[in-house]
Protein backbone atom coordinates (compact mmCIF):
# COMPACT_ATOMS: atom_id res chain seq x y z
CA UNK A 1 0.00 0.00 0.00
CA UNK A 2 1.17 3.50 -0.83
CA UNK A 3 2.89 5.00 2.28
CA UNK A 4 1.18 8.32 1.60
CA UNK A 5 -2.20 6.60 1.76
CA UNK A 6 -1.25 4.99 5.07
CA UNK A 7 -0.21 8.36 6.45
CA UNK A 8 -3.52 9.84 5.29
CA UNK A 9 -5.52 7.04 6.91
CA UNK A 10 -3.55 7.37 10.13
CA UNK A 11 -4.17 11.12 10.15
CA UNK A 12 -7.88 10.56 9.60
CA UNK A 13 -8.05 8.08 12.48
CA UNK A 14 -6.19 10.45 14.79
CA UNK A 15 -8.56 13.25 13.79
CA UNK A 16 -11.65 11.13 14.45
CA UNK A 17 -10.33 10.01 17.84
CA UNK A 18 -9.53 13.60 18.76
CA UNK A 19 -13.03 14.70 17.70
CA UNK A 20 -14.62 11.89 19.72
CA UNK A 21 -12.63 12.88 22.82
CA UNK A 22 -13.62 16.54 22.41
CA UNK A 23 -17.30 15.66 21.97
CA UNK A 24 -17.23 13.36 25.01
CA UNK A 25 -15.67 16.06 27.18
CA UNK A 26 -18.16 18.66 25.94
CA UNK A 27 -21.10 16.37 26.65
CA UNK A 28 -19.75 15.52 30.10
CA UNK A 29 -19.49 19.24 30.93
CA UNK A 30 -22.96 19.91 29.52
CA UNK A 31 -24.53 17.30 31.79
CA UNK A 32 -23.17 19.11 34.86
CA UNK A 33 -25.75 21.85 34.25
CA UNK A 34 -28.39 19.75 36.01
CA UNK A 35 -30.43 16.57 35.98
CA UNK A 36 -31.97 15.64 32.65
CA UNK A 37 -35.38 14.10 32.00
CA UNK A 38 -37.11 13.56 28.67
CA UNK A 39 -40.70 14.64 28.14
CA UNK A 40 -41.49 10.96 27.56
CA UNK A 41 -40.15 10.06 31.01
CA UNK A 42 -41.93 12.98 32.65
CA UNK A 43 -45.26 12.27 30.98
CA UNK A 44 -45.36 8.55 31.72
CA UNK A 45 -48.14 7.26 33.98
CA UNK A 46 -47.23 6.21 36.55
CA UNK A 47 -43.82 7.79 36.92
CA UNK A 48 -40.99 5.27 37.09
CA UNK A 49 -39.47 5.05 40.62
CA UNK A 50 -36.08 6.32 39.43
CA UNK A 51 -37.69 9.40 37.86
CA UNK A 52 -39.59 10.09 41.07
CA UNK A 53 -36.29 9.76 42.94
CA UNK A 54 -34.60 12.31 40.67
CA UNK A 55 -37.44 14.78 41.19
CA UNK A 56 -37.48 14.29 44.94
CA UNK A 57 -33.69 14.64 45.23
CA UNK A 58 -33.33 17.65 42.98
CA UNK A 59 -36.49 19.63 43.65
CA UNK A 60 -38.46 18.64 46.69
CA UNK A 61 -35.71 17.72 49.15
CA UNK A 62 -37.12 18.31 52.63
CA UNK A 63 -40.58 19.27 51.45
CA UNK A 64 -43.61 17.03 51.36
CA UNK A 65 -43.18 13.78 49.46
CA UNK A 66 -44.08 13.56 45.80
CA UNK A 67 -47.74 12.71 45.30
CA UNK A 68 -48.48 11.21 41.86
CA UNK A 69 -52.24 11.60 42.43
CA UNK A 70 -51.90 15.39 42.49
CA UNK A 71 -55.27 17.03 41.85
CA UNK A 72 -55.55 19.87 39.37
CA UNK A 73 -56.56 23.33 40.55
CA UNK A 74 -57.53 26.43 38.59
CA UNK A 75 -54.11 27.81 39.49
CA UNK A 76 -52.36 24.93 37.71
CA UNK A 77 -54.56 25.47 34.66
CA UNK A 78 -53.54 29.15 34.69
CA UNK A 79 -49.87 28.16 34.78
CA UNK A 80 -50.45 25.72 31.92
CA UNK A 81 -52.16 28.38 29.82
CA UNK A 82 -49.46 30.99 30.39
CA UNK A 83 -46.64 28.55 29.71
CA UNK A 84 -48.25 27.28 26.50
CA UNK A 85 -48.78 30.83 25.26
CA UNK A 86 -45.53 32.50 26.26
CA UNK A 87 -43.10 29.55 26.69
CA UNK A 88 -42.03 31.16 29.97
CA UNK A 89 -43.70 31.19 33.36
CA UNK A 90 -42.76 32.20 36.89
CA UNK A 91 -44.82 30.54 39.62
CA UNK A 92 -44.93 32.84 42.66
CA UNK A 93 -46.28 31.88 46.06
CA UNK A 94 -45.57 31.58 49.74
CA UNK A 95 -43.51 28.69 51.10
CA UNK A 96 -45.41 25.41 51.28
CA UNK A 97 -48.11 26.12 48.67
CA UNK A 98 -46.81 23.45 46.26
CA UNK A 99 -45.29 25.71 43.61
CA UNK A 100 -42.84 23.01 42.49
CA UNK A 101 -45.49 20.33 42.29
CA UNK A 102 -47.79 22.65 40.36
CA UNK A 103 -45.08 23.45 37.81
CA UNK A 104 -44.03 19.81 37.46
CA UNK A 105 -47.60 18.61 37.01
CA UNK A 106 -48.09 21.23 34.31
CA UNK A 107 -45.01 19.90 32.51
CA UNK A 108 -46.28 16.35 32.93
CA UNK A 109 -49.66 17.30 31.48
CA UNK A 110 -48.03 19.03 28.51
CA UNK A 111 -45.82 15.98 27.96
CA UNK A 112 -48.82 13.64 27.98
CA UNK A 113 -50.78 15.89 25.60
CA UNK A 114 -47.81 15.98 23.19
CA UNK A 115 -47.48 19.77 23.40
CA UNK A 116 -43.97 18.94 24.57
CA UNK A 117 -43.18 16.35 21.90
CA UNK A 118 -39.51 15.42 22.12
CA UNK A 119 -38.38 17.74 24.87
CA UNK A 120 -35.36 17.63 27.14
CA UNK A 121 -36.29 18.84 30.62
CA UNK A 122 -33.31 20.21 32.54
CA UNK A 123 -33.61 20.54 36.32
CA UNK A 124 -30.96 23.25 36.58
CA UNK A 125 -28.48 23.10 39.48
CA UNK A 126 -28.29 26.15 41.75
CA UNK A 127 -24.50 26.24 41.54
CA UNK A 128 -22.38 28.90 39.84
CA UNK A 129 -20.40 26.07 38.23
CA UNK A 130 -23.10 25.97 35.55
CA UNK A 131 -21.93 29.40 34.33
CA UNK A 132 -20.07 29.00 31.07
CA UNK A 133 -20.68 25.28 30.70
CA UNK A 134 -21.16 24.34 27.03
CA UNK A 135 -24.57 23.77 25.49
CA UNK A 136 -23.79 21.63 22.42
CA UNK A 137 -26.22 22.26 19.58
CA UNK A 138 -24.99 19.10 17.85
CA UNK A 139 -26.09 16.95 20.80
CA UNK A 140 -29.60 18.41 20.89
CA UNK A 141 -29.92 17.84 17.14
CA UNK A 142 -28.46 14.34 17.34
CA UNK A 143 -30.96 13.35 20.04
CA UNK A 144 -33.76 15.13 18.12
CA UNK A 145 -34.78 17.30 21.04
CA UNK A 146 -37.04 19.81 19.33
CA UNK A 147 -37.66 21.56 22.64
CA UNK A 148 -35.70 22.21 25.82
CA UNK A 149 -37.34 23.11 29.13
CA UNK A 150 -35.19 24.80 31.79
CA UNK A 151 -36.60 24.38 35.30
CA UNK A 152 -35.37 26.73 38.04
CA UNK A 153 -36.80 25.79 41.44
CA UNK A 154 -36.65 28.57 44.06
CA UNK A 155 -35.20 31.24 41.81
CA UNK A 156 -33.65 33.17 44.69
CA UNK A 157 -31.27 30.24 45.34
CA UNK A 158 -29.79 30.71 41.88
CA UNK A 159 -29.33 34.45 42.38
CA UNK A 160 -27.66 33.92 45.77
CA UNK A 161 -25.42 31.20 44.31
CA UNK A 162 -24.27 33.55 41.53
CA UNK A 163 -25.81 31.62 38.65
CA UNK A 164 -25.90 33.66 35.43
CA UNK A 165 -29.54 32.85 34.69
CA UNK A 166 -29.80 35.16 31.67
CA UNK A 167 -26.54 33.82 30.22
CA UNK A 168 -27.67 30.23 30.62
CA UNK A 169 -31.02 30.97 28.97
CA UNK A 170 -29.26 32.73 26.09
CA UNK A 171 -26.92 29.76 25.56
CA UNK A 172 -29.88 27.39 25.32
CA UNK A 173 -31.81 29.79 23.06
CA UNK A 174 -28.91 29.69 20.62
CA UNK A 175 -28.63 25.89 20.71
CA UNK A 176 -32.23 24.68 21.05
CA UNK A 177 -34.95 24.69 18.43
CA UNK A 178 -37.48 25.93 20.99
CA UNK A 179 -36.79 26.96 24.58
CA UNK A 180 -39.27 26.94 27.46
CA UNK A 181 -38.45 28.40 30.89
CA UNK A 182 -40.24 27.42 34.10
CA UNK A 183 -39.31 28.88 37.47
CA UNK A 184 -40.69 29.04 40.99
CA UNK A 185 -40.04 31.68 43.60
CA UNK A 186 -41.30 32.51 47.06
CA UNK A 187 -43.27 35.75 47.06
CA UNK A 188 -41.30 37.22 49.95
CA UNK A 189 -38.02 36.62 48.10
CA UNK A 190 -39.10 37.99 44.75
CA UNK A 191 -38.82 41.66 45.74
CA UNK A 192 -35.16 41.02 46.55
CA UNK A 193 -34.32 39.51 43.17
CA UNK A 194 -36.81 40.94 40.65
CA UNK A 195 -34.34 43.50 39.30
CA UNK A 196 -31.97 40.67 38.38
CA UNK A 197 -34.50 38.25 36.88
CA UNK A 198 -37.57 40.33 36.05
CA UNK A 199 -36.56 40.98 32.44
CA UNK A 200 -36.55 37.24 31.77
CA UNK A 201 -40.26 36.90 32.37
CA UNK A 202 -41.70 40.20 31.15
Amino acid sequence: MDPRLLVGIAGLIVGLVSLAITMTRTLSAFKRIGRFLTSKELGREPLRPEVVEVIIQELLRSREAWNPSFLWTHRAEDVKGLLTKHKKVLVLGEAGVCKSRTALEVLRALSRSKVLRRALVVLVRSDREVNGLPVPKWYLKLMRYGQVVLFFDDLDRYVVAGVDISGLIKAFEEAAGELWVVATCRTEQFDLIKEKVGAIFW
